[in-house]
């Protein structure tokens, strides 16, 4: 973690920041994500301090995300391979995960093909995760665009999970599906701090979304953790608000391992790595 940050969480304590915090996150931070989510992710905000709610990490980001958008008994469709939290958090609010396969020949891109076909009456949403845990992919601007015609069609949720934004390679970028006009109210996006200033254990994440969502979601955050932590949630200010070379530096090193760890896994007789990751930190060889 970047020296700035933690001398942040550091003079949070001195300055008695040890109560809780305003349940949706404060709002001098609220501020400062909703430029962040303008700059990088082109997501525009009427009003940052009511359409983002700060969580303890995207982990519970997440869970406060299928909470307010899927009832019991409704299905909600999982990337497969896919992060493992995804299934069992459905499960917990008594929703039922159905995968939808991301095929190896296709570079694990989303096949739109293969989302169809799995969509029925019950269908309420649908889990996306780009950059990719565990396969490294990066889902193109035109595959989202169809999946957001998708949703609209189908009237579906999505929730997008984008904890690696800043970490991809080969020239790709990120794109954020709730950037894209008309999606404001048929996407949940969950950002964290995790990895890009290396703030695991601060637990600090994000939601960002419709008004009528995030309200919702904020009067359930107050019996899930009542707020994010008050020194993290300082913390996360001066990790926005300082120096974006510590991201930068950390992409090139990941990069650098990415290069090394598939040119040798690639060595290795009985493995195989068709597809070399594009983003995230992790590679996914048969």
């Amino acid at each position: 973690t970047p020296k700035y940050i933690k001398e942040a969480a550091k003079k949070a304590l001195d300055d008695n920041y040890t109560h809780y915090a305003p349940t949706a996150g404060y709002p001098d931070l609220l501020e400062e994500i909703g430029k962040k989510l303008r700059k990088k992710n082109n997501i525009k905000l009427d009003d940052p301090t009511k359409q983002i709610c700060v969580t303890a990490g995207s982990t519970e980001s997440l869970l406060l995300s299928m909470l307010c958008s899927f009832d019991p008994t409704e299905k909600v469709l999982i990337p497969n391979p896919g992060f493992a939290t995804y299934g069992p958090t459905l499960e917990t609010v008594d929703a039922v995960p159905v995968p939808y396969y991301l095929f190896e020949d296709d570079g694990f891109e989303l096949n739109l093909d293969e989302i169809k076909k799995k969509i029925t009456p019950k269908t309420k949403g649908i889990i996306i995760n780009s950059p990719s845990n565990p396969t490294g992919s990066v889902f193109s601007k035109s595959k989202l665009e169809e999946l957001a015609d998708v949703a609209i069609e189908h009237n579906l949720m999505i929730i997008s999970d984008e904890a690696y934004e800043d970490l991809v390679f080969n020239g790709k970028e990120h794109f954020s599906i709730g950037s894209l006009n008309g999606m404001e109210e048929y996407v949940l996006s969950n950002f964290t701090f995790s990895k890009s200033y290396a703030m695991a254990g601060f637990r600090i994440g994000y939601v960002v979304g419709h008004e009528k969502l995030i309200s919702q979601m904020s009067k359930i955050h107050l019996y899930t953790s009542v707020s994010a932590s008050s020194i993290s949630q300082r913390a996360a200010l001066a990790a926005l608000k300082g120096s974006q070379s510590c991201v930068r530096e950390m992409a090139r090193e990941y990069d650098r391992r990415r290069r090394f760890i598939t040119k040798r896994i690639n060595e290795i007789r009985g493995f195989e790595l068709k597809k070399i990751p594009e983003g995230a930190f992790y590679i996914f060889p048969k």
